[in-house]
Order: structure tokens, then sequence, then C-alpha cells
């Protein structure tokens, strides 16, 4: 069964900009952090995790009954943050701003899912790019490091950008990190 989700792409000049200044940083190369690779830079709106593939015919419905009922809308990468707390950070992220089409776009999800007959989400929305995991054996010396990487993932200027599709992802996972597969996407709004 393959594992999936369903994402908001990044833009590659952006994925080029935070593997630049975060990602490469040799300032944070001592950190015990499993880094997310740049070309897998996205936002997930749901993951789904291990799904029949006679199911993705129905996702794919919702995903093309969100598009029709969403516009496209900016949005901004901004601000660092970890969860689930900085006393126990596990994963590294940075904010979006501003999250009110992000909330918009993720309860049509939902709203397309569930009536295609996939379970709704038990937690509310809390839209973030994740940068990087660290393991639980490294949480306690990490968290008195983790500072710096923060700061930078809060100052770092990155450019406004339009979203105007949503992404259904293949997620193979192996030894060397997670692989994404493209199955779909769909443009949103009033393009399509």
């Amino acid at each position: 069964m393959p594992r999936i989700f369903i994402a908001i792409p990044i833009p590659n000049k952006i994925k080029q900009r935070i593997s630049q200044e975060i990602l490469s940083d040799k300032t944070f190369s001592n950190l015990r952090i499993r880094w997310v690779q740049p070309k897998n830079l996205h936002i997930t709106l749901k993951f789904l995790g291990e799904t029949p593939s006679e199911r993705i015919p129905a996702l794919i419905a919702a995903m093309q009954a969100t598009a029709a009922q969403t516009d496209p809308f900016s949005i901004r990468l901004e601000k660092g943050g970890v969860f689930p707390n900085r006393q126990k950070p596990k994963v590294v992220w940075i904010d979006i701003e501003p999250p009110a089409p992000l909330l918009k776009i993720w309860q049509t999800l939902e709203t397309n899912a569930s009536k295609n007959g996939f379970p709704r989400d038990t937690k509310p929305l809390k839209a973030h790019l994740t940068l990087g995991r660290i393991a639980d054996s490294h949480v306690e010396t990490e968290k008195t490091r983790i500072g710096p990487l923060l700061d930078a993932a809060s100052t770092l200027q990155l450019p406004i950008f339009e979203v105007n599709q949503i992404q259904l992802i293949q997620s193979t996972l192996s030894p060397q990190g997670a692989e994404y597969s493209l199955l779909h996407q769909e443009v949103i709004g009033l393009q399509a």
C-alpha cells in the first residue's frame, strides 16, 4: 500500500534559499538533526499514511472538489519554531503567515475527503514547513543548542509566494530518508 499525503509545493527558489541559509549552513552541522532534503520541502495539508491503491481515485476526487472551491492565495514562510515545545524539541519548522487561507483550504479538503470516505483529522491544522527532526535520544542535548537555529529561521527573509496547486505525494521510506513521488496535482481556483 502506498504511503501518501496531500501537500502544497514550495517554489524552487524558496527551497534553494532555505537550503543555502539553513540546511547547508555549517553553523548548524553539529546539531543532531535529521534534515529534510531541500527537494522534499512542502506544506502538508493531509497525511493519510498507508492507503489502498484502489482508494486513490476517491482521494483525487476530493482534491478536484477542493481545487474547484478554492482560489489561489499568497503566503510567506517566517518565524522558526519547534514541536512540541523548546523543552522537548522534536521537530524544527518554519511558520506560515497568514494562516487563514491555509486553514480554509485545509477545512475544504477535510470536508471533501470525508465525503469520499476518508476520516477527518482529529487535531487542528498547525500549518508549518518541517526543516528537520531531532531523535528522542538527542532531545535533551539539542534543546540548549537550538536557539541560534531558531533565530536564523526567524530572521530568514523569504518572499511571499502564490499557492496555486495541491499535490498528492507518495512517500517511500528508506535508510537514506524519504523519497517522494508525485502521484497527482490539481491547479486551484478559477484557472482550473
